[in-house]
């Protein structure tokens, strides 16, 4: 009788015991699982980018508890922030916090889709899923999740770019594959410009994905379809040394260390540079145009590939910093640049979104002064080499 009953009360707590190892289990599962807070200011219809408020951005943020900024980059309507364990979104309008994400128990990585409209995070899991990537997707105007899944890869060990609808994973190679933002299903894999290639570098901007990689004694420039991974162009340079490749989105900021018009306009055109803008050959011809440096020659390997994704949006921020610089130069008086365009403050404005509602008319009014002034000395440009 007692043995009988020593067996029942085993068997109660063994079941205890494996209950509560399941307990535990799915304790730890739910923890490496959903890991970070959410927060919300509220705001959930914020007004257009606003450069000339993303230095105040910068202001707000000093001294902030949750650490240096690590990275800064531009959405559709504001501005993301990134720390080493948090993100946060900011309206430029109001210079307000919209939402953040933090307290995830680990360093993160965080990027913009190349549309600006959706803020996709990455962070290795805790727990059982201690080693893997846990991606959020996430609407860049709320910080609501609106996909997520689980890769077996360690955030470490990849290195990816995103297009708008996709996460392009590449190696040194040259070699690229596409997964969905959602699931993280295969699109479409690229196996590299060909044999022997290294140094590889890739951007994804507007529809398309960029690719430059040293093949040999050749460098090779490939330019794909986002959606599709279709071969759209390609072109070769013998050369051993890859270019820069140079984005410049509606969403980069004018002025900053990393807007691509500064650093041609200011000098490094002289290098070399070719334009690769969206829906337009490669090799697009500027020539005629004096608000754009000269472009290197076709056998020239370029420094610089620039690539547009607004054909008319670069072309009224180089007409901008061109008309600086040759007022800067002489090139051009103030008055006849006065006569031609409203100034602000008795200057030129840091963008053209200061024009308010005249951008479009303004911007085209200084394109058609700059190319006078081409027409007039067709060397303008070889003054600033």
């Amino acid at each position: 009788m007692v043995v009988l009953l020593m067996q029942k009360i085993l068997a109660i707590v063994s079941s205890v015991l494996f209950m509560a190892l399941l307990s535990s289990v799915a304790v730890a599962a739910v923890i490496g699982y959903r890991q970070g807070d959410f927060e919300t200011s509220g705001i959930s219809d914020p007004g257009r980018l606003k450069f000339t408020n993303v230095a105040e951005v910068v202001d707000v943020l000093e001294g902030d508890p949750r650490g240096p900024v690590r990275d800064l980059v531009t959405t559709d309507r504001g501005v993301l922030v990134v720390f080493d364990d948090a993100i946060a979104h900011f309206d430029t309008g109001s210079v307000r916090e919209m939402w953040s994400r933090f307290d995830f128990g680990g360093s993160i990585a965080a990027g913009v889709t190349a549309d600006g409209e959706r803020v996709v995070l990455a962070h290795e899991g805790a727990g059982l899923f201690s080693g893997q990537t846990r991606w959020m997707v996430l609407e860049s105007r709320t910080g609501e999740s609106v996909a997520a899944h689980w890769s077996k890869e360690s955030p470490a060990d990849l290195v990816s770019v995103l297009a708008a609808d996709s996460r392009i994973e590449f190696s040194d190679n040259g070699r690229m594959t596409a997964y969905s933002l959602d699931e993280g299903r295969a699109l479409w894999t690229y196996g590299g410009p060909g044999e022997g290639c290294a140094d590889s570098a890739v951007e994804a901007v507007g529809m398309r994905v960029a690719l430059v990689s040293v093949c040999g004694d050749q460098v090779k420039l490939v330019e794909l379809s986002a959606e599709s991974g279709r071969l759209w162009d390609s072109r070769s340079w013998s050369g051993t040394e890859a270019p820069e490749l140079l984005p410049l989105t509606p969403r980069t900021v004018p002025g900053s260390n990393t807007d691509p018009v500064e650093i041609l306009v200011n000098g490094d055109w002289a290098d070399g540079y070719v334009q690769n803008a969206e829906g337009a050959h490669i090799d697009r011809d500027t020539s005629s145009l004096g608000y754009f440096p000269p472009q290197a020659e076709p056998d020239q390997l370029p420094a610089h590939i620039l690539l547009v994704e607004d054909a008319e949006d670069a072309g009224n921020r180089f007409a901008l910093a061109s008309a600086e610089l040759f007022l800067e130069e002489g090139v051009v008086s103030l008055g006849e640049v006065g006569d031609t365009v409203s100034l602000i403050d008795g200057k030129l404005p840091g963008s053209t979104q200061e024009w308010d509602t005249g951008e479009i008319i303004q911007s085209g009014d200084l394109r058609a002064l700059l190319n006078d002034v081409l027409r007039r000395d067709p060397a303008v440009w070889d003054d600033f080499r």
